[in-house]
């Protein structure tokens, strides 16, 4: 599986997910098969700079990603990432490795639609 970190630094398995979707720097996925890992950088989404032709979300999905983790997420994001079979967990730890551990045990907590942030990286 291919899950998305969103990021603001670039330290590979150490990075520390994003409180903000909307804010993340980085988007980085992990195959939770292999370990490989893919670094996409997000600075030129709308959040960031104020570029209307690319999102966060944009950025996220561009990676072909089959899954992703974060503190919170607004709805509409949360309704296209359904919309495209992209699974939504909860962040449990503060690092990726904290959280593919926690993926790999059973315990990220999948969110639904109606569980999404309002205002927090629509």
């Amino acid at each position: 599986m291919k899950i998305c970190f969103p990021t603001l630094e670039d330290r590979s398995f150490e990075s520390r997910v994003s409180d903000h979707f909307g804010q993340a720097v980085y988007f980085i996925n992990v195959d939770t098969e292999t370990n490989a890992i893919e670094v996409i950088d997000g600075s030129g989404s709308r959040h960031n700079t104020g570029d209307i032709s690319l999102t966060p979300l944009d950025v996220a999905l561009s990676g072909g990603i089959d899954a992703i983790v974060v503190s919170g997420i607004g709805l509409k994001a949360i309704n296209r990432l359904s919309d495209t079979n992209v699974k939504v967990y909860r962040k449990q730890g503060a690092t990726i490795t904290e959280n593919i551990d926690a993926f790999k045990s059973g315990s990220l907590e999948e969110l639904s639609f109606d569980e999404g942030c309002r205002g927090n990286g629509s």
